[in-house]
Formats: C-alpha cells, sequence, structure tokens
C-alpha cells in the first residue's frame, strides 16, 4: 500500500456517512485500490452495525452503499480467489461481532443511552424490558464483573 493510499483509508475509516456520500460521489469505486475499499467496507459496516446515534435513513443507505461496495470488491477481485477469502473473511468477523457488541445489543444499548454510573446500569438493566437480557449482558463481561452486576441486580431487586 503506497503511502497516499495509507492515508486515504485511515481518513476513510474516520469518515460520517454524509463524507462517504461525498466521496462515493467523486470517485470511481472500481477504480480504488482494495485498501481503500476494504477502509470503506470497515466504515460502512460501523455505520451499520455499531454507530451510535445514528439516523435510520443514514443505516439504511450505508447497508444499501455497503452491498454495492462488497460486490464491486468481490467483482474486481474475482481472479484472486485468497483476496476474496479474506475480504469475506473480514466481513464475517464485522458481522459476528456485531452479534455480541452491535445494534440492538445491551452493550449498544447502554452506550446509546449513555448509561455510565453504576446506579444507572442497574435500574436500566431492571426495567421490564431488559431485564430478561440480564445474561446476554454478562456474556461480553469479565467473569468477576458479570457476578459482582448479578449480585446488584439481585439486590435491587429485593
Amino acid at each position: 500500500m503506497t503511502g497516499k493510499e495509507g492515508e486515504t483509508a485511515e481518513a476513510i475509516l474516520k469518515m460520517s456517512y454524509a463524507e462517504i456520500l461525498r466521496y462515493l460521489d467523486a470517485v470511481r469505486l472500481q477504480s480504488r485500490p482494495l485498501s481503500v475499499c476494504s477502509a470503506l467496507t470497515q466504515r460502512l459496516y460501523e455505520i451499520v452495525l455499531y454507530d451510535h446515534h445514528v439516523p435510520n435513513a443514514d443505516r439504511q443507505g450505508a447497508w444499501e452503499h455497503l452491498r454495492t461496495v462488497k460486490a464491486v470488491v468481490e467483482e474486481g477481485f474475482k481472479h484472486s480467489p485468497d483476496t476474496v477469502a479474506k475480504y469475506r473473511a473480514d466481513n464475517e468477523a464485522m458481522e459476528e461481532g456485531a452479534r455480541k457488541f452491535g445494534l440492538g445489543t445491551m452493550p449498544w444499548l447502554i452506550k446509546e443511552n449513555r448509561i455510565e454510573s453504576t446506579e444507572d446500569l442497574i435500574r436500566f438493566i431492571t426495567r421490564p424490558e431488559y431485564r430478561r437480557r440480564l445474561e446476554e449482558l454478562c456474556a461480553v463481561l469479565e467473569p468477576e464483573v458479570a457476578a459482582r452486576l448479578r449480585q446488584e441486580v439481585a439486590r435491587a431487586e429485593e
């Protein structure tokens, strides 16, 4: 990867959805190097699956652009099965991580709702709509932290 490609890929990883749209309008995606397309893929996955306080319309638009970028990369590198296999594996890792930390998960909801104190966390997790999801949250915590959280929740419910 040349310096310019690296700088472009690094910049893409920090772009908002609006900035990505402007970038995509200004370039021919098929002519971009893999590093740039991979950065676009990663950033679009983040917007779709991980970012907070993103309007649904932007999330949906990012999903459509993500599908396009993935199709362009796979078509453009079909002559290199190893490259496509690695690209797909990286994408699968982004999707797998979202199952634990992405949109709608308890860790995501906590951050989305700006829950910062232990007291606020206990109040949040004991709300009827979230109480049944305590174990989902505990599954991504260190065992000691999860045990303390379970104790605090049990105490709050007494």
